[in-house]
């Protein structure tokens, strides 16, 4: 009869949890373990592994959702840096525009003022 464990049944024994110690047992001189334990002790160690091998996947699964989140964060910086990057090109290239427009502008003055300054 298999029962589920609850409060009022205290000396009861989880399976699980059970299965999780590790047993051993006490031979006399020359005897050896039967067919049923040694595959129990397998069992045992089968359950071992695949307990460890899925808290691999969950660390596995965990860094990858890490190494999405952070490829997301960072492709959304670069957008950013490559619009900002963008719009300073462009002010560079005004100020160009505009020095260049200056300086002609201070050459043709500079040109003019010996004429101004023979007619005064």
């Amino acid at each position: 009869m298999i029962f589920q464990k609850n409060k009022t049944m205290a000396n009861l024994k989880n399976w699980k949890d059970e299965s999780r110690k590790d047993w051993a047992t006490k031979l006399a001189d020359g005897e050896t373990l039967s067919t049923e334990k040694i595959q129990l002790g397998a069992i045992l160690r089968i359950a071992d592994a695949t307990e460890l091998m899925a808290s691999e996947q969950i660390k596995m699964k965990n860094d990858l959702e890490w190494y999405k989140r952070r490829y997301y964060e960072q492709s959304l910086e670069i957008q950013e840096i490559k619009r900002s990057n963008a719009a300073l090109r462009g002010h560079i290239t005004r100020l160009k525009k505009n020095l260049s427009e200056t300086t002609a502008l201070l050459k043709a003055r500079c040109q003019r003022e010996p004429e101004d300054v023979k007619q005064k």
